[in-house]
């Protein structure tokens, strides 16, 4: 017998079995395709909502801006609003040039923002109700120092978007309870 150390056979490679490798990753994109079709499906309506409730939110807020500037005007010109044929000019100094863009409406639309006619140039005190009475709101009428009654609120994708007297804003769904006051009684000289 000899000294001879034998190292011993090397194990049998297994035989490879089943599909080859690329074969798998066309099955993972496959699945994975559906799946990101799926998720996106679900995402992009949320998406859209959480746009357009940025958009109402900004749009409050420019009104909301407006109105604050039309109760400083009154303050200083003896308890009057403005005149409704040319609110823009009268307030323009105390509100940026963005707050008159409504973001609810496409960048083109020359629609925006009304004053409610019944406010022009109205006493502060002949108001009742400051909290239910409209000063500003989204109007349906194009230009500049928009104004006009109900008949001119308008309601982008089912809301409008309204300012009191009391410089309070508001949205409204086009199907909701609430009912603002747009007369103001003048009394009689």
């Amino acid at each position: 017998m000899s000294d001879e150390v034998v190292a011993p056979p090397a194990p049998p490679t297994p035989k490879k079995s089943g599909l080859p490798a690329w074969v798998w990753a066309i099955v993972a994109v496959a699945l994975c395709f559906p799946c990101i079709a799926i998720l996106a499906a679900i995402l992009f309506p949320v998406f859209a909502q959480a746009r357009l409730a940025a958009k109402r939110t900004n749009s409050l807020s420019n009104i909301k801006d407006i109105g604050t500037a039309s109760i400083m005007y009154a303050a200083d010109n003896d308890d009057r609003f403005q005149p409704a044929e040319r609110w823009q000019d009268s307030i323009s100094e105390q509100v940026s040039k963005t707050s008159f863009t409504d973001p609810m409406v496409e960048a083109k639309s020359d629609l925006g923002y009304g004053m409610n006619t019944a406010a022009s140039t109205a006493k502060v005190e002949w108001i009742d109700d400051p909290n239910q009475t409209v000063l500003f709101f989204t109007s349906s009428m194009p230009g500049r120092s928009a104004s006009g009654g109900p008949e001119t609120l308008r309601y982008t994708q089912r809301y409008a978007i309204i300012c009191f007297v009391d410089g309070s804003a508001r949205v409204l769904k086009d199907d909701s309870s609430i009912h603002p006051n747009w007369t103001i009684k003048q009394p009689s000289e």
